[in-house]
């Protein structure tokens, strides 16, 4: 929530020179993207979890299976949406990989 919050200060700081267009559309794109930071901890601490089961093949399965719904959702929606079409597709990939990792957790 923080870095939504100074997304437009970390925008300057990284891209300072650039023109204002350029500084408030990156600042958009880094507000929507500051949500997805719990949802990929979430994902990386559950699969995490897996791996010191020994569960060594379910969590990259999980990450392959939510990288080609990314991959998709990016090429369907790039003409439409544009660059947003990248944002979605990283919260689409997030939010299909999580009911898979979630349910093989037990006992934490």
């Amino acid at each position: 929530m923080v870095l939504n919050f100074f997304s437009r200060d970390v925008v300057v700081l990284l891209y300072g020179a650039k023109n204002s267009n350029f500084i408030n559309l990156t600042t958009v794109y880094l507000k929507y993207m500051s949500y997805s930071i719990p949802l990929a901890l979430v994902n990386v601490v559950f699969g995490s979890y897996l791996y010191s089961q020994k569960k060594f093949i379910r969590f990259p399965a999980v990450q392959l299976l939510g990288t080609v719904v990314g991959l998709g959702l990016t090429v369907w929606l790039a003409r439409t949406m544009g660059i947003m079409s990248l944002i979605i597709a990283f919260f689409a990939s997030l939010l299909v990989q999580l009911p898979f990792i979630f349910p093989n957790v037990k006992n934490i």
